[in-house]
């Protein structure tokens, strides 16, 4: 019986392709292919929303960071005078591949490291184990310390050279060239900036070759007082010596230069340098100070002798070498140098009386003249130190009078400092030593509690309770103590 062709619906030719098995495997086919079709185009649409993503965030990214740099750039323009700018720098006469921006980027290097030097300097202390304690007698007096250790380091502070006034925030302006010949942007903000009244003081140079002289000049255009400071480098090149070899020095000379000048105007300060060659002396100095500090390599503690030697041959007026002189000898004392530190200390005890007879007044109880140490921390009390440097004097004198078993005497410097402040571990305990010598087990035992509680890992306490508990023939709870010193590595 002929298969039943019977129109359906509106559509006179449409044929049940279900019913029909010619047409079973063409629906099934076209099935698969609607299904992939609308899974590529959900995956496209998946695709094409994250693509639109991305580019929004890309977007919203590069606007957020052209409005930020433009909210800089206006909050510079209409901010106050600070640091200096440098310019590139012009280069003619030379043929090499030198360019002035990398000279610009050398010289900002080499202030900057100035400047850090300076700073980490300045907050330099004499590490403890130099001013820490040293057994007189340990089986007839405890151990004593002859310089607080938490506080010691106050006394070897160089200080900070560069006023806080004058200090220098280097701004690299040259950005990128806007095709205008030689203009840049950098140019361009500074010449904007300087339309509102307020522009950074800039400093432009240029390299030069003449024969075989090499100049680096440069020019510091000083906003602030409408003046313009000259600066030149020069060196003669010999045979052997390219151009390219010799800039590196010349630009660190000129970066000392700069930094001298913006040490301030007043030059005839005793606090100031003459001249700028000490000055680099004196960072060199205490560079070489920092290099040991890490590597304890006595070679760089020599090098910063020498150094600062150079900056007082140079001025002799300028003091700072000085400060780093006396700080340097409590470093020979930790390298068996006292003969030499000895004299460091006596020959600049007129500049800084107070810490250069602390240091003799430690050198003499190292060596066991008392009567001279007794002596040395007098004259550092009467000098009118401040009130750490008079604790240090008190406890170093102290002691001494101790070791002439002058109790009495040594417990009453040891209250004098404590009065100034009683914070101090190494007090307390060195006036637990002075009254366990008088035999006045309970009242030491006290003391050295009194430094427990302030630094509960204090080491030398637990074993000079040991030896007093051990004079009252508690040996079960002196063993106990020296127990607890030994955990905290006490020897």
């Amino acid at each position: 019986m002929p298969r039943d062709r019977t129109p359906r619906g509106d559509d006179p030719w449409a044929i049940d392709e279900l019913t029909d098995p010619k047409f079973s495997d063409l629906s099934s086919a076209k099935k698969i292919s609607k299904r992939i079709f609308h899974i590529a185009k959900n995956l496209l649409a998946f695709v094409d929303l994250w693509v639109t993503i991305l580019i929004s965030t890309f977007r919203f990214i590069s606007f957020l960071f052209l409005f930020l740099l433009a909210l800089n750039v206006v909050i510079w323009l209409f901010s106050g005078v600070s640091g200096v700018t440098i310019q590139p720098f012009e280069i003619s006469g030379l043929n090499s591949n030198l360019s002035g921006t990398s000279i610009t980027q050398l010289l900002y290097a080499e202030l900057y490291n100035i400047q850090e030097i300076d700073d980490k300097a300045g907050t330099m202390e004499i590490p403890s184990d130099i001013t820490s304690g040293i057994p007189i007698d340990n089986r007839a007096l405890p151990n004593y310390e002859l310089l607080p250790n938490d506080i010691s380091g106050a006394i070897g502070t160089i200080g900070v050279i560069l006023p806080a006034t004058g200090s220098m925030d280097i701004v690299l302006t040259n950005i990128g060239p806007i095709g205008l010949r030689d203009t840049s942007v950098g140019k361009l903000l500074l010449f904007i900036k300087s339309l509102f009244g307020e522009s950074p003081s800039i400093i432009t140079g240029s390299l030069q070759k003449y024969n075989s002289t090499l100049i680096l000049l440069a020019s510091i255009e000083d906003h602030k007082s409408s003046r313009v400071i000259p600066v030149d480098i020069r060196t003669s090149l010999t045979g052997d010596s390219s151009v390219d070899e010799n800039i590196p020095p010349m630009v660190k000379d000129l970066a000392f230069r700069i930094a001298f000048y913006y040490l301030g105007d007043n030059m005839v300060s005793r606090n100031l340098p003459q001249n700028w060659q000490a000055f680099k002396y004196l960072i060199q100095g205490e560079n070489a100070y920092l290099r040991y500090s890490i590597s304890e390599n006595i070679a760089d503690l020599e090098e910063s002798k020498k150094r600062a030697m150079d900056a007082i041959r140079t001025d002799r007026n300028y003091h700072k070498p000085l400060n780093l002189l006396t700080d340097l000898a409590f470093f020979l004392i930790k390298e068996n140098g006292i003969k030499e530190a000895k004299g460091i200390f006596q020959n600049i005890s007129s500049f800084d009386p107070v810490k250069c007879n602390i240091g003799l007044g430690l050198i003499y109880t190292k060596e066991g003249n008392y009567i001279k140490a007794i002596a040395a921390y007098d004259r550092a009390i009467q000098s009118d130190p401040n009130e750490i440097k008079k604790i240090c004097a008190l406890n170093g004198r102290g002691i001494a009078l101790a070791a002439l078993h002058n109790y009495a005497k040594a417990i009453q410097d040891y209250d004098n400092a404590i009065k100034i402040d009683s914070r101090h571990a190494s007090l307390w305990n060195n006036k637990g030593n002075a009254l366990e010598a008088q035999n006045k087990h309970y009242e030491a035992i006290q003391a050295y509690n009194n430094a427990i509680d302030i630094n509960p890992n204090f080491a030398p306490a637990y074993y000079n309770i040991g030896l007093s508990l051990r004079s009252l023939g508690n040996n079960s709870a002196a063993e106990t103590a020296f127990a607890k010193a030994r955990d905290l590595d006490y020897k």
